[in-house]
């Protein structure tokens, strides 16, 4: 059946996310051996920058100066080194362009800690410290990877940083994401092949992480943007558009009300993922917790899947996509 792995990978984040909260005090103690710095890059590249751009959301909420990179942008830029912590993300640690960056930071004595979803990588011999999160193999439109990166990321960022959290219920919400209703938006988006997603602050590096998703599994172009730079131009071809709104802060409401207001008068397909209401033409309720972040993506997933079934394409062997890229040129 079409997708069926793919599905199975994404219910398995569940039990993925229960074995690393067992593993809890492994990564805070990295955090522990993490040496002073003055500054942290985070960087990665495909599904893995959007994890980057998460975490330095996250990092940036306590006022740590953070900032997400693509590899490969960090790899041709010359942004100051000195004193930085590198945070690199890679699924399978085999990633050029990220090694090639991890290469470049040591040279200028960066201190890096990578999170890998595979062992005996060269990112992982590469970096000084390093999480395996030890996903196994999974379908091309990584899933429970992606689970595991982000909750490594708050854990550790949360030990670094002195900071207490509670994850005691993550795998119940987890579990409660998994019976949102998705069927009625999933039906309307088979039709397309380009949309938007919104976000501001950590919610543009989930809609980062869902224009991804679709392009791997449903092949619908996706543009990210930061929420509120969807008026300076794209607004002109938003018309009948699906529009994906993704919010999971409440500080950031009015500002997502008076977006919306706009969006209606062009006529665009507004999408909401919230655990707030919105006026949207589908809206799409995720469970309400502080750990919003951690279900929503898990719908998105769900929706890319269930979209790509519907266009009767196999988000199990998507075309043209391998496991990680080679760049000899690098």
């Amino acid at each position: 059946m079409k997708g069926e792995k793919t599905l199975n990978d994404i219910k398995e984040g569940y039990s993925v996310v229960k074995r690393i909260l067992n593993d809890k005090k492994t990564i805070e103690s990295l955090a522990k051996k993490t040496k002073r710095y003055s500054r942290i890059y985070t960087i990665g590249a495909g599904s893995s920058f959007w994890m980057s751009e998460i975490t330095a959301s996250l990092l940036r909420s306590y006022k740590v100066d953070a900032t997400a990179i693509h590899s490969s942008n960090f790899l041709f830029s010359n942004y100051p080194l000195k004193n930085t912590l590198i945070i690199a993300f890679s699924q399978s640690g085999e990633t050029t362009e990220t090694k090639k960056a991890i290469q470049k930071a040591k040279k200028s004595n960066c201190q890096i800690f990578s999170i890998i979803g595979q062992p005996n990588s060269s990112i992982a011999k590469l970096s000084h410290l390093n999480y395996i999160t030890n996903t196994g193999k999974e379908c091309p439109m990584a899933t429970k990877s992606i689970d595991a990166a982000i909750l490594t990321s708050y854990i550790y960022i949360h030990a670094l940083l002195n900071k207490k959290t509670n994850l005691s219920n993550l795998p119940l919400t987890m579990k409660k994401s998994m019976k949102v209703n998705i069927s009625k938006v999933t039906t309307f988006l088979k039709k397309y092949q380009r949309a938007y997603s919104l976000g501001i602050d950590i919610d543009y590096g989930i809609a980062g992480e869902l224009s991804t998703k679709f392009a791997e599994s449903p092949l619908i172009q996706v543009t990210p943007l930061h929420a509120l730079e969807i008026s300076h131009g794209p607004k002109s071809n938003v018309k009948n558009i699906p529009t994906f709104i993704i919010t999971t802060e409440k500080k950031y409401r009015k500002h997502y009300i008076s977006l919306i207001k706009e969006l209606i008068k062009t006529k665009a397909k507004i999408i909401v993922i919230s655990n707030q209401h919105y006026p949207s033409d589908f809206f799409i309720k995720i469970p309400s917790n502080s750990l919003t972040i951690f279900s929503t993506i898990k719908v998105i997933q769900r929706i890319a899947q269930e979209t790509a079934v519907k266009k009767n394409l196999n988000p199990d062997s998507p075309q043209n996509l391998p496991k990680f890229i080679v760049r000899k040129d690098l």
